[in-house]
């Protein structure tokens, strides 16, 4: 779920998946860029949500080390069901 929180003037992010992993962030918009920040469950890391249409979305980060290397995650996100 991403939306407006405008008791705090944030965009807030949370989502939870099916093998139990959950995620709470909060944001800045600028144009067509989302900028995240993690809350929940940790607070390192930051993903950045970049608007290509009205159906994708690009999503850069989070970094963190991985077998002692820095990763970066890479999404892609679609939305096939835009209201019109």
């Amino acid at each position: 779920m991403i939306g407006y929180d405008p008791r705090v003037r944030k965009w807030i992010r949370l989502g939870a998946m099916n093998d139990g992993m959950y995620f709470a962030m909060t944001g800045t918009r600028i144009g067509d860029t989302l900028a995240y920040g993690y809350v929940l469950p940790s607070t390192v890391g930051k993903a950045v949500y970049i608007r290509r249409s009205d159906t994708k979305y690009t999503v850069e980060g989070p970094s963190y080390p991985e077998n002692g290397k820095m990763v970066t995650e890479h999404h892609t996100c679609r939305n096939s069901a835009v209201a019109r």
